[in-house]
């Protein structure tokens, strides 16, 4: 890991150092530099959001440079655009250098992959060993406590035969002795019983030692396992968190470019929008504009149009007012006449119509006036109800570029919304991250927790096993030792026995041996009842030395736990800390990303505005803009308390999610406070539990006193059951150490490999780097020779150039200066001439406001007018309808006149008064008379006929009045229509006079201002020139310089190549060792394997070994077993015998006691 984390740092190192030797790039360089250094950063650490931001202002402060710089270009002419071969060089050189830095970058982030993968397979090599390291553990313990079990049992089953054969040979031995050996026996039994017992608590004491020496390894290892655990779950824990933030970090930059994107889309949209919305705007203007002249127009038409009608209605009235005097006389006359000649001589029917005829087109000629009048007003009506549509289609398209406009506004609206919803998304994003985050940390809290338990209920277990393992040992050992006291007892009956057979024989010293028997008898069973009772109690004290041992481990355990659990509350702690300050902190990026965007959002609508509001202070009028600006006012109101309300709700939020921390954090306070009383409680219950172990302990001390004779018994086979234990526990050891070196070995191996496949990797990449400096070390030479012939030419050729371009500049210099001169003497004649046609132009414009005044005035006469028509056209209506009644009644009378005709022809000689009658009847009733004639209804028919005539001449008579009248009214109210329209027609004419002449005005200014700027340009490319050719001699400067610096570079080139040539011979050198190093490591390990292979065959030889003792076993097994049957049968027949010889003491007790009270008696 060392080796793993020095070598970036090295490789940064020398980066820095190259990067310090290198010359100053040129434009691009910087960027890529940049962009490098980026990537090499983020695939060794990631980095954080603030450092993304700042690197994103930077590259956008970049592009914006760049673009500047291009416009720049752009507008300089053509003839400065042209790249000179001094640039091609530099370009050539910046790319070549910007290749050199990417293929460093592309090296570095190579080299950066291949540690983190080296580091990965490590990571999984320590996992793999830990967990194979652990299961061998286990399955060796495993072994070594079955092969404890097999052996303890053994050495149990060789003991209880070895004592059974002792005691068959004691017995033998004690059958052929005598009584006088038997004290000796006892004296040798109890100094064996001492030393059992001393033997037994040394043993105790080592297995003690051993027990702890072994629980401190334990320990040892499980913090060393728990530290490697730690140790990988940290690696694991940064590991993630470096894959979680560079995730984040790529979706935030791809959130940021999504959203970059949607607003430049948004940006274009609206102004493609704002583009379509003012070209529909002006599209409507200027049918507007075109609408309303072409409605001036037709409404000057129709008041000439008007103005005519009028002036012929009055001149129709007039005529016929003047016809009518006329007609009427005329008419009397051309009756005088016609009777004068009816009565001279008689007209013909003929001649009669033909009057009639004459008197219908004269009606017609006096019709015709009116008819036209008629006409024209229909004209009008018709082309103000055409005026009206107009107007119309005038509010529908102001309320469509209304509904334009407020579409504009939903669209704004939209888009802020969409902001709106976008913030809220990543809101929640990052909430869900964090909640997986939190939710990721509890189930491996959990997780570690349910490990940790389950390794206690492992562990508790396995001791609950080996307590009732030993437990069963002790009871088992107990057992064999009680048949072997019985036996030894029932061998002493035995034997007791015999002798008072053989005493039985001596007669004197019977009673003497009989009494000793018997007490020795006596002392036999109580030593017994004894043992049973010591027993019982060790049996108690083991239990309670178990229980008592079960009870402190586990509060030992529970208070580890705790104290884990409150080191886990701990970190929690801090990490919501920390957490709190993240959270405060991307709340606060959140906002200030939030403010800028809501900026950009404020500028482009300003400038949207502002790019609107000329063109809208133009075309539309003052009342119009200042709804516009308060539609803007209150939209902007609006959008300032949607924000100041978002505003408020994010604040609010963040409000309650501290809140909701605090409370978690009062709540962890509040069990940690639970725990850490919980912690007391268990201690005082500890101290408790121990001062009670301690009483017990004080009792099991006094009791251990008494039972000491006995577990001199025991030690032997406890010493033997160490020693079997001790061997097979270094046995295993031995193989655990020797599989520990193996592996150890193989991961040097592993690790030697990865060294020497870096080592080559390096040599590759640094051989590559040497022959690419060297190729560009010798293009930088030849390009410094090209470049230095080339900068001397163009020194010569500019400077020849400079001389002559100087020149012209001045003889140009003095000859705009004149020009100028000429152009301002012009320009101010023409600022007179312009206020002199401004003030004309102002008066012609207050002359058109009054003539406009007069119009308006004039309007209401026009009103009357054509009420004054309406009032004609209805009188005309009902003449038409009085004539169409008058022609009824002539046709009648012209019936009555041919029906009558016949009869008037034979008298030719009538009266005058029926001359009279008929030229009457012609015009009005000649019928009567013939109805006359005829019957006296006719007469009355006829009567009536004439008062009708007479009433419809009268109404004709009125109605011509009226028509006259009427007549002359319009015909002075057409001619003051026609003096209006000539007085207009007139301002009009001064009006487009003026604006010809403002016309050529402005295009004289026009042109005026053309030669300006066109002289102005000239000036300005004269001095372009000038700062083309500054420009030229500071490159030659520049190209002077960077030779210069070409060769300081090429020197840097050489004296990094000789240093990259040390380290490799250096490395070269390094390698060679490692190599041996590696082949001494081999060697080794080639020894380790061939030792590992001699202690594998040693342990198959003890594993042959041991089953050939477990062979010797079952055949001594089954040897003990018939001998064991044996002894119990004759263990059957001492206890009969014992039996028997009781009865025979106790008859002979009862007869010595008869015999010595006789004896007394006696």
């Amino acid at each position: 890991m060392g080796t793993a984390e020095e070598d970036p740092q090295q490789q940064q190192q020398q980066q820095q150092q190259q990067q310090s030797t290198q010359p100053p790039p040129q434009q691009q360089q910087p960027q890529e530099q940049q962009q490098s250094q980026q990537d090499n950063e983020d695939t060794s650490s990631p980095p954080s959001g603030a450092a993304a931001a700042a690197q994103l202002g930077q590259q956008q402060q970049q592009q914006e440079q760049q673009q500047q710089q291009q416009q720049q270009q752009q507008s300089q002419p053509q003839s400065e655009q042209r790249p000179s071969p001094g640039d091609l060089e530099q370009q050539a050189e910046a790319e070549q250098q910007q290749q050199q830095q990417q293929q460093e970058g592309d090296l570095a982030a190579a080299e950066l992959q291949c540690k983190n993968d080296k580091l990965l397979l490590q990571q999984n090599s320590l996992l793999d060993s830990l967990t194979s390291e652990r299961i061998a553990r286990l399955a060796a313990e495993r072994q070594a406590l079955a092969a404890a079990a097999t052996a303890a049992v053994a050495e149990g089953n060789a003991s209880l035969l070895r004592r059974r054969l002792e005691a068959a040979e004691a017995a033998q031995q004690l059958l052929q002795q005598q009584l006088e050996d038997r004290h000796e026996k006892e004296q040798q039994l109890q100094q064996e019983l001492q030393q059992a017992t001393r033997e037994c608590t040394a043993a105790k004491a080592a297995e003690q030692q051993q027990r702890e020496l072994q629980q401190q390894q334990q320990q040892q290892q499980q913090q060393k396992y728990d530290e490697l655990h730690t140790m990988l779950q940290q690696l694991q824990r940064k590991y993630a968190c470096l894959q979680q933030q560079q995730e984040l970090d790529a979706a935030a930059a791809a959130e940021k470019q999504r959203l970059q994107q949607e607003l430049l889309d948004m940006r274009e949209q609206l102004l493609q929008q704002k583009d379509t919305v003012a070209a529909a705007q002006q599209q409507v203007i200027d049918e507007l504009q075109q609408q309303k002249q072409q409605l001036l127009q037709e409404a000057a038409a129709r008041e000439a149009e008007l103005k005519h009608a009028r002036e012929r209605t009055a001149a129709a009235e007039a005529a016929a007012t003047a016809s009518s005097g006329s007609e009427k006389q005329q008419q009397q006359q051309e009756e005088q006449k016609q009777q004068q000649q009816q009565q001279q001589t008689g007209m013909t029917e003929e001649e009669a119509q033909l009057q009639l005829q004459k008197m219908a087109e004269q009606q017609q000629q006096q019709q015709q006036p009116m008819d036209l009048a008629i006409k024209l007003l229909v004209q009008l009506d018709a082309k103000s109800h055409q005026c009206n549509g107009l107007k119309e289609q005038l509010q529908q398209q102001r309320q469509k570029a209304e509904a334009w406009k407020a579409a504009a506004e939903q669209l704004q609206q939209q888009q802020q919304q969409m902001q709106l919803q976008l913030q809220r998304q990543q809101t929640e994003l990052q909430k869900q991250m964090q909640l997986q985050a939190e939710q990721e940390c509890c189930m491996q809290q959990l997780l570690q927790q349910n490990k940790k338990k389950s390794q206690q209920i492992q562990i508790l277990e396995s001791e609950y096993r080996e307590k009732e393992e030993e437990a069963r040992r002790y009871i088992h050992r107990n057992d064999e030792l009680l048949q072997q006291v019985a036996a030894a007892a029932w061998e002493l009956q035995r034997l007791r026995h015999q002798q008072q057979q053989d005493a039985a024989a001596a007669a004197a010293n019977s009673g003497a041996e009989q009494q000793h028997a018997a007490a020795t008898q006596l002392d036999y069973q109580t030593l017994l009842g004894r043992s049973k009772s010591p027993l019982q109690l060790l049996q108690l004290t083991e239990h309670r030395e178990a229980e008592e041992k079960r009870q402190q481990q586990q509060q030992e355990q529970e208070q580890l736990q705790l104290q884990h659990e409150l080191r886990e509350l701990q970190q929690q702690l801090q990490q919501v800390q920390a957490d709190r300050k993240e959270l405060a902190a991307a709340v606060e990026r959140l906002l200030e990303q939030r403010q800028q965007l809501q900026q950009q959002v404020e500028d482009l609508q300003r400038g949207g505005s502002e790019t609107q509001q000329p063109k809208d202070a133009q075309q539309q009028p003052a009342a119009a803009q200042q709804q516009q600006l308060q539609q803007q006012q209150q939209q902007q109101q609006l959008n300032v308390a949607e924000r100041l309300e978002a505003a408020e709700d994010k604040m609010r939020r963040f409000v309650t999610q501290m809140q909701e921390v605090a409370a978690t954090l009062c709540v962890e306070q509040q069990q940690t406070s639970k725990l850490l009383t919980e912690t007391q409680q268990q201690q005082q219950q500890l101290a408790e539990q121990k001062a009670t172990a301690d009483f017990f302990r004080s009792e099991c001390t006094r009791l251990q006193q008494q039972l000491q004779q006995q577990q001199l018994l025991l030690q032997q086979a406890n010493s033997r059951a160490s020693l079997a234990e001790q061997r097979c526990r270094e046995l295993e050891e031995a193989v655990q150490r020797s599989q520990e070196e193996l592996h150890a070995l193989k991961q040097q191996q592993h690790r030697q490999q990865r060294e020497a496949s870096q080592q080559q990797q390096a040599l590759h990449s640094k051989e590559l780097l040497l022959v690419e400096l060297q190729q560009q070390l010798q293009q930088q030479q030849q390009q410094a020779t090209a470049a230095d012939v080339q900068h001397e030419e163009r020194c010569a050729s500019l400077q020849v150039q400079l001389q002559l371009q100087q020149q012209q500049n001045a003889t140009l210099l003095q000859q705009h200066k004149q020009d100028t001169q000429q152009l301002q003497q012009q320009l101010a004649n023409l600022s007179d001439v312009l206020r002199e046609r401004q003030s004309q132009h102002a008066e012609a414009r207050a002359a058109a406001a009054a003539a406009k005044e007069e119009l308006q005035k004039i309007k209401p006469t026009v009103g009357c007018v054509q009420q004054l028509e309406q009032q004609v056209l209805e009188l005309r209506v009902r003449l038409e309808e009085k004539e169409k009644l008058i022609w009824l009644l002539q046709q009648r009378a012209n019936a009555y006149l041919e029906s009558s005709s016949s009869g008037s022809s034979s008298s030719s000689s009538s009266s005058s008064s029926r001359t009279l009658t008929a030229a009457q009847g012609a015009a009005d009733g000649q019928p009567a008379a013939a109805a006359e004639a005829d019957s006296p209804d006719a007469a009355a028919a006829a009567k009536g006929l004439q008062q009708q005539l007479q009433q419809l001449q009268d109404e004709l008579e009125s109605c011509k009045a009226l028509k006259q009248h009427w007549q002359q009214a319009a015909v002075e109210a057409q001619q003051q229509q026609h003096r209006s329209n000539e007085q207009q027609q007139q301002l009009q004419q001064q009006l487009e006079e003026k604006a010809d002449a403002v016309k050529q005005l402005k295009e004289k200014q026009q042109e005026l201002e053309t030669l300006v700027n066109e002289k102005t340009l000239q000036i300005g490319q004269l001095e372009a020139s000038v700062a083309a050719l500054k420009q030229q001699q500071q490159q030659q400067q520049d190209a002077a310089a960077s030779a210069a610096a070409a060769a300081a570079t090429t020197d840097n080139l050489r004296q990094q190549l000789q240093h990259l040539e040390g380290e490799l011979e250096r490395e070269k050198k390094a390698a060679a060792a490692a190599e041996a190093r590696y082949r001494r490591e081999v060697d080794a390990r080639t020894a380790d394997m061939q030792q590992l292979q001699r202690a594998e065959q040693q342990q198959q030889q003890q594993q042959q070994l041991l089953l050939s003792l477990e062979k010797e076993l079952d055949t001594t097994r089954a040897e003990l077993k018939s001998t064991r049957s044996a002894a119990e049968e004759e263990s059957l027949s001492l206890v009969r015998t014992n039996a028997s010889l009781l009865r025979d003491v106790e008859r002979l007790r009862a007869e010595t006691k008869s015999l010595n009270d006789k004896i007394k008696q006696m």
